[in-house]
């Protein structure tokens, strides 16, 4: 059993180093749906984004170099779009706003999520891997 969590120990500050590198966010854009969107995301590093990334988002428009990952959509006369990046740090009301402003006066924003953790912007699905993780280990440490 001590083994057990021993590895388990060991696996948490693997995790809290990982995270205290730099933030790593995907970036996609899509005119269909956000499933359309993941299919052509790009794990990237928001420290040192590529030149042809399409958002405007990048370290010199971040707050001293802090990010976040978005994931948003909306849709206007020009039709849906569904979008996710690496963003400088903001609150969700912030970024919610931040749409807003970028969508026509007949859009209207549907999505605005904001978050905080290495590849959050995916699915649901990957946001609860984290928190099953922490709840096996507190299992462990329980017995």
């Amino acid at each position: 059993m001590k083994n057990l969590q021993l590895r388990a120990i060991i696996a948490l500050v693997i995790l809290c180093i990982q995270q205290a590198q730099s933030l790593q966010c995907y970036v996609c854009l899509s005119a269909v749906s956000f499933d359309d969107c993941s299919t052509k995301a790009q794990k990237i590093d928001c420290d040192s984004p590529p030149p042809d990334l399409p958002f405007p988002f990048t370290a010199s428009t971040s707050r001293n170099g802090n990010f976040a990952c978005g994931k948003g959509s909306g849709s206007g006369s020009g039709g849906q779009v569904f979008m996710k990046s690496c963003i400088p740090k903001m609150t969700e009301t912030e970024f919610c706003a931040l749409l807003t402003a970028e969508v026509e006066a007949d859009g209207k924003v549907d999505v605005c999520k904001v978050c905080n953790d290495n590849l959050c912007n995916a699915s649901s699905v990957r946001v609860l891997t984290g928190a099953l993780l922490l709840l096996t280990v507190g299992l462990i440490f329980r017995t």
